[in-house]
């Protein structure tokens, strides 16, 4: 494995995730769900017997999220078809309230679709820059557009919505496992890694282990999951209700009582989804999935490939980020952005030998970014300086990065 730079262990990110808390869901979600619980057991008799562990939410964080859309999807349908409930000469109508789970379903939708870019950008980048990345890069484009046309042929032949999710998630795990076959080097990835070469140590330990059994992203499941379970059930049953609500509901007071209760389920529901899955969706962004080895005294994880973190540096301080240099040739990377105005940025290089190149001397910066090359071992130090302010603190979010020259490694 390349020394500089290895997979997020499970105590780092179990670090991270506790520096980064997901605000608790409101009441109304479990005082909510159990009024409609209690209305499903009362009509068991007209309906089918209400089982709540048929409820329960999957273990993987990722398999809720397609859980999640499915039932959203469903819910919008009966809503939509359903239309409007009548009682007693009174209409209800319900078919509005099926705009706020399609907003659910496309922000899961493109939150998947983000992470799975993210990911694939941050391999991209550890892969060679020639053929051997081309092939790689061409086979997922294939792959995905056949996944696609497979989901339409699927939906056009007339399969439920249940069928068409079932579908999903089994692509996602057909994902996993293309992830693992390059991880190992099996499969159809092992002439290209075995023979061809040209694959970092440190990207293929990282793609065989994230989503491992007992692996890091369980850190996740830990700290978010609890949150994200209560929600998946909590649609689960609103399907549920309003199935039950337009089969049995006869009475004016009734359809009242049990059309509001569905109406102010719905809002939660949406609300905290929407806001849980924007927490999610950055927080993944954000998640030092790639770290360097070293760690400087008040400093952050130093990130790789595209990851960004952010640092709260106090008036009249400053913090160093150091990267380790194993060889020449490396890639010195690095970008910010800072709010509250500007901080004092510098970048010396120290070679192994003792000599000190100052690389961007210390002036005020609100942003900057920049590409060395080293030439040879050493460390790189980034300083953020906030000595000038006497009281205000100032934000930064960087990315900083030393990749090795993959090319002449591997190839």
């Amino acid at each position: 494995m390349d020394e500089g730079t290895v997979p997020i262990t499970r105590e780092l990110l179990r670090e991270f995730y506790a520096e980064c808390p997901l605000e608790a869901l409101r009441e109304e979600v479990a005082l909510l769900r159990e009024e409609m619980e209690s209305y499903l057991r009362e009509h068991e008799e007209q309906t089918q017997p209400f089982e709540p562990e048929s409820l329960k939410a999957p273990h993987k964080i990722d398999e809720n999220y397609f859980r999640m859309r499915e039932k959203c999807e469903e819910v919008a349908y009966l809503l939509r078809k359903e239309s409007t409930l009548t009682a007693e000469g009174e209409s209800f109508e319900l078919k509005s309230l099926a705009s706020g789970f399609d907003r659910v379903e496309t922000a899961i939708q493109n939150m998947q679709k983000g992470n799975t870019e993210y990911i694939s950008a941050m391999v991209a980048g550890y892969l060679p820059q020639d053929f051997r990345g081309t092939l790689i890069r061409q086979q997922k484009e294939r792959t995905e557009l056949n996944r696609e046309k497979e989901v339409k042929a699927l939906v056009d032949s007339g399969a439920s919505i249940k069928e068409k999710y079932a579908l999903l998630w089994k692509q996602q795990m057909d994902r996993r496992e293309s992830l693992a076959q390059l991880g190992h080097a099996t499969g159809m990835y092992k002439a290209l890694v075995t023979y061809i070469g040209g694959v970092p140590q440190v990207l293929l330990d990282f793609i065989k282990e994230i989503n491992a059994e007992g692996g890091p992203m369980e850190e996740q499941r830990i700290a978010y999951g609890p949150s994200i379970y209560s929600l998946t059930e909590f649609v689960s049953v609103i399907l549920l209700f309003t199935a039950c609500l337009v089969k049995n509901v006869s009475s004016k007071q009734e359809a009242t009582k049990c059309c509001a209760l569905l109406s102010e389920a719905c809002k939660v529901f949406v609300e905290e989804d929407l806001r849980v899955l924007e927490f999610m969706g950055t927080l993944f962004r954000k998640s030092p999935f790639l770290v360097s080895t070293s760690k400087s005294s008040g400093s952050k994880y130093v990130c790789d490939a595209g990851q960004y973190i952010d640092l709260s540096i106090v008036a009249g301080d400053g913090q160093e980020v150091i990267l380790d240099v194993h060889e020449a040739g490396t890639n010195i990377k690095w970008e910010f952005i800072s709010t509250g105005g500007d901080v004092g940025f510098s970048v010396e290089f120290h070679e192994k030998e003792g000599h000190r190149k100052q690389l961007i001397p210390l002036s005020r910066q609100s942003k900057h970014e920049g590409l060395f090359v080293t030439s040879s071992e050493g460390k790189c130090k980034l300083l953020f300086d906030n000595s000038h302010s006497y009281f205000y603190s100032k934000q930064v979010r960087y990315m900083a990065s030393a990749i090795p020259p993959l090319g002449e490694r591997n190839g």
